[in-house]
């Protein structure tokens, strides 16, 4: 299984205010495809990240939430994904992040937050 150690990434919402997040970056198609399929639920602000511009629910016996990135770390989209459905396909993502349902919410990620790469608040 092709899966890196988590990591934490600040993620600016919409408002302006910052949250850390836990973040294990999935590799492989194997683990890809997977995803949150079979795995216990993920700790409070912990997510999962891969290259998709869309994902799958099916096997899922819970909804989680799905969250579409640009290349430059602006969130496209956040969904509550029901199980065994697909997401959004959206040309313009280049990175998914899944989480429990409703932790999105809770941390105040939005469409028009973004995803602090260099720890500057930049892009």
């Amino acid at each position: 299984m092709a899966v890196m150690d988590p990591m934490d990434i600040k993620v600016e919402g919409a408002g302006g205010d910052i949250v850390a997040i836990q973040v294990t970056k999935v590799t492989g198609t194997r683990s890809r495809m997977r995803g949150l399929i079979k795995r216990s639920p993920m700790p409070d602000s912990s997510a999962l990240l891969f290259r998709a511009k869309q994902v799958h629910t099916f096997g899922m016996d819970r909804p989680i939430d799905v969250m579409h990135v640009a290349p430059d770390g602006d969130v496209i989209s956040v969904r509550t994904v029901a199980p065994n459905r697909l997401s959004r396909f959206l040309l313009g993502a280049r990175w998914v992040l899944e989480m429990e349902s409703g932790q999105a919410r809770r941390l105040g990620i939005i469409a028009g937050s973004r995803l602090l790469l260099d720890g500057g608040g930049s892009r």
